[in-house]
């Protein structure tokens, strides 16, 4: 399949840049939306079989009512809102039509969502990530907040309509980490919580697909591991929960919106550039070099504290058992050697600088890893980075291990709906069990010409077959 679909192996410190869909030809591009659209009779003779037929998206990033308030002097910092008329437009609208139009149809037997559905993390440091209303409110009270928001409201009701069919699955990212199956559950019955665990990250496996949100490789995203004691000492959040906050911050009190992995590939770039000597490299064995670069780390974690954090400490009022503030100094302590320790926190992962590019918009070396010590893992999803990638160039990380002729993995990404990306992305896999193969593609959801909504290929050419 590396003659039909290829793509190189992602820059380490800039997004991908994906193709545009070829306008010269518009009439087969028509033909291929209308193809693409599951009310179709046929696409590709897959409709006269018994298939099944799965929508994986993920990062969508719902935000608190708060978020959306443009009150001067402050600014919203959502990520998933109404701004139409602008080259974002209103994405709670999209979604919802998706959900209801394409993700409803008899056809579709699953929607899989990859994690990032609600946002607890982009919160102004100096806000209260909890419930403003409420000193140490209970657990998940703010994914409730979330799902009443006005903004959200569409939404949600489309995924209950979605549950209520017993066609919906949810695996939590990193924004939304903390949302365990009695939170899911209770804002959308009869949904179904993706639990099974493999080496400490939700996966969805069957029929060959493999699935995450892929935060889990990431070396600022990949959850804390297990310590004893209370309050912080024994929180599971990332260094990139608190580099999120400090975005949020940024947004909220300049207007100025980033996100966070536009940070860590700056960062990823500084540090290649300071010891050059890693750049070609997947991990770091030499002591000194890991501290090193963990000594960089800390000196652009320090950097972006005193760019973004206004003097204030960092307020969590129980987020995650965390009582109070945190001064910005505990947290640079608690992960001061978050690269030195990488593979004893996360050991059966991907290397330490890997783990650095897998939070810099590549987790194309996890899907090599996965491929590595998975031979059941056909099809290879993530989201996290939200880039739309699709590849059939998935290579073991261990040259002793060789997929079997024929059975090369494909690996492909979700993409996003919330306002970084300037498309809504979609994977679209079809499973045919009479013959063991699945059909793959990327697909966009935009607006046409008269108004309404349609999915489209994705820059990918057409379906795959693996």
């Amino acid at each position: 399949m590396a003659d039909r679909v290829t793509l190189a192996y992602v820059s380490t410190f800039k997004r991908t840049t994906h193709p545009a869909v070829d306008t010269s030809r518009a009439k087969d591009d028509r033909a291929a939306t209308t193809a693409s659209n599951p009310e179709s009779e046929k696409e590709d003779g897959m409709a006269q079989k018994k298939t099944t037929r799965r929508i994986f998206i993920s990062d969508i990033h719902m935000g608190d009512k708060r978020s959306i308030n443009s009150q001067k002097p402050h600014h919203p910092y959502c990520w998933f809102y109404d701004e139409s008329g602008s080259s974002v437009g209103d994405r709670p609208e999209m979604l919802t039509t998706f959900l209801n139009e394409y993700c409803a149809h008899k056809r579709i037997s699953e929607v899989i969502i990859l994690g990032d559905l609600f946002d607890e993390w982009i919160c102004p440091s100096e806000c209260d990530p909890t419930d403003p209303s409420n000193p140490m409110p209970p657990s998940g009270k703010q994914f409730n907040n979330i799902a009443e928001s006005t903004q959200n409201e569409q939404v949600i009701a489309a995924l209950m309509q979605l549950a209520s069919k017993r066609k919906l699955k949810y695996m939590p990212g990193n924004h939304d980490m903390l949302a365990d199956r009695t939170i899911i559950e209770g804002i959308l019955p009869k949904i179904e919580y993706v639990s099974t665990q493999v080496d400490g990250h939700p996966v969805y496996r069957a029929d060959g697909i493999w699935a995450e949100h892929g935060h889990g490789y990431g070396l600022f995203n990949a959850p804390y591991p297990d310590r004893s004691g209370s309050g912080f000492d024994a929180s599971m959040l990332p260094l990139g929960f608190f580099v999120s906050r400090l975005a949020a911050e940024s947004a909220f009190t300049t207007g100025r919106q980033f996100g966070p992995t536009d940070i860590i590939m700056d960062w990823l770039k500084d540090i290649f550039i300071k010891v050059p000597a890693i750049k070609t490299s997947t991990r770091v064995e030499n002591h000194g070099v890991r501290d090193e670069v963990d000594d960089i780390l800390g000196q652009l974690f320090d950097a972006m504290v005193l760019s973004y954090a206004n003097g204030k400490d960092a307020v969590m009022n129980g987020f995650d058992g965390v009582p109070g503030s945190l001064q910005w100094k505990t947290v640079k302590d608690r992960y001061a050697n978050i690269f030195a320790e990488w593979s004893n926190t996360h050991p059966n992962n991907v290397g330490d600088v890997d783990a650095i590019r897998s939070d810099s918009a590549n987790l194309w070396p996890a899907a090599c890893f996965v491929s590595t010590r998975h031979d059941d893992a056909r099809i290879i999803i993530f989201g996290h980075t939200h880039e739309c990638t699709f590849s059939s160039n998935v290579k073991p990380d261990d040259p002793s291990r060789r997929p079997l002729p024929g059975a090369q993995p494909l690996y492909a990404n979700s993409g996003a709906w919330c306002r970084d990306a300037a498309h809504c992305t979609f994977v679209e896999t079809v499973f045919d069990p009479s013959t063991g193969k699945h059909s793959v593609q990327p697909k966009e959801w935009a607006r046409k010409a008269g108004g309404s909504y349609a999915a489209s290929n994705y820059g990918y050419g057409g379906w795959v077959t693996v």
